[in-house]
């Protein structure tokens, strides 16, 4: 073997083990106790969905219903039946249902580290692309939401991230699949959706843009069939798409501008008048939509790679800081994108750390075990999960809140300072991309 070839081999082994270890440090922390209940929910949901089908699960009276778009029922119904198979041969029988429910988030993160590795791979070198990788695949704030609490942003995420890199390989039609199941596991993907098709249409005019979004609707209504076989199209998507109302608040312990605006606790309606007649969920939406069209603009514009993914990051920052009905988990989707714009200014590297902390302690000083262990000094118990939340009713102290409020307003900053980064590296010369 060549020093070349050694050298390759030496680097594919590296980022194996590096992929590998992010796994099974995973796994270890999806062990802990479920504090948030997320898990049990889903196990729920699992059950629901193989004694009444998908459809049935969404359409029949549920203690817990189904609140989010269909792909992630579809891989409980998988995992279920895997379950059973295995439970069913020689090697069973196997782990409860709450260790395989943790596994599609698990391996979505594992593989956006990797799309973080081959991202900056085209503009820096192969060193920076491990560290971006490393950095990723070992993030603490990740580690918290997708392992410890459970939470299912990262397979989102990953399919928005695969669009996007998907749009650099020339790959338009698979990048339009990509995001269109990305919108199918979580609706947040369809801002990102909409940058998608901006620059579907730029680099490859409409002709090529209309079969990219014929792939997107063929793929949407094989998703959607089993609905539609069942109610019409308009209720199908309104049941499994737009479930907002289960969740009506301005912030549900969102550190972002609402959580500074309306002082925290108790969590306040969107319905509520803010400013004359219009209302908190009225100003939100006008305001987001306002800041999505000035990114879709500037999108039409770009001449980068970076330019592309910073713009991306922006956008999820601002989701997260000017959209009601947030949550602590929600600034997750900025996470992949800054890690892979983060070799390309110092400034920017501080970002990607400054949002990791934001996001953690978002999550940490929101878990009712953390919280009311560590901060309170009082002994946990489940059954009382919102004792010392923000929600109404709960109980919180003066200490407690400011955390909060501090944490919100590093975050007010974090944003501005993205967009200030964002807007200098739009004017500045486009970053080359390397060759291979």
């Amino acid at each position: 073997m060549t020093d070349a070839g050694a050298t390759s081999l030496g680097k594919k082994l590296a980022i194996g083990f590096t992929l590998a270890a992010s796994a099974g440090v995973h796994l270890v922390f999806t062990r802990m106790p479920d504090t948030m209940g997320d898990v049990g929910m889903y196990v729920s949901w699992a059950s629901a969905v193989e004694q009444l089908g998908i459809a049935g699960a969404y359409f029949s009276p549920q203690r817990f219903p189904i609140d989010y778009p269909p792909v992630f029922p579809y891989l409980l119904a998988f995992l279920s039946w895997l379950r059973g198979l295995i439970d069913s041969s020689p090697l069973g029988p196997a782990s409860a249902l709450q260790f395989w429910i943790p596994l599609p988030a698990v391996l979505a993160d594992v593989a956006t580290a990797w799309l973080v590795y081959v991202t900056v791979k085209r503009i820096g070198s192969w060193r920076a692309a491990y560290a971006s990788m490393l950095l990723y695949a070992f993030n603490p704030a990740l580690l918290f939401a997708t392992a410890y609490w459970g939470v299912m942003d990262s397979l989102n995420i990953f399919l928005a991230v695969l669009s996007l890199v998907l749009l650099d390989r020339r790959k338009p039609e698979w990048a339009w699949a990509a995001i269109t199941l990305g919108v199918f596991t979580k609706p947040f993907a369809a801002i990102i959706a909409l940058v998608v098709a901006v620059i579907t249409l730029r680099q490859y005019g409409w002709a090529r843009s209309f079969r990219c979004g014929a792939v997107s609707f063929a793929l949407s209504v094989l998703i959607l069939f089993p609905f539609l076989s069942v109610v019409s199209p308009t209720i199908a998507i309104q049941r499994v798409m737009f479930d907002w109302g289960n969740m009506p608040y301005v912030t549900a312990n969102a550190h972002n501008i609402w959580w500074l605006v309306t002082g925290g606790p108790p969590w306040v309606t969107v319905y509520e008048p803010f400013i004359g007649a219009w209302s908190y969920q009225a100003i939100g939406v006008l305001a987001f939509f306002s800041f999505w069209g000035v990114i879709l603009a500037a999108a039409w514009r770009i001449q980068d790679l970076v330019a592309k993914y910073l713009l991306c990051a922006l956008l999820c920052y601002g989701f997260f800081m000017i959209n009601t009905h947030m949550h602590e988990n929600h600034l997750f989707t900025v996470l992949p994108l800054l890690a892979i714009v983060a070799v390309a200014r110092r400034s920017l590297a501080i970002l990607y750390a400054g949002a990791t902390l934001t996001l953690l302690l978002n999550m940490v000083l929101h878990d009712p075990y953390l919280v009311t262990e560590f901060l309170y000094g009082l002994p946990y118990d489940a059954r009382h999960l919102m004792s010392f939340t923000f929600a109404p009713g709960g109980k919180i102290s003066a200490f407690h809140l400011w955390l909060t409020r501090a944490n919100a307003i590093a975050n007010v900053g974090l944003f501005v300072a993205l967009g200030w980064l964002a807007l200098r590296h739009l004017r500045s010369r486009p970053v080359a991309v390397a060759s291979g």
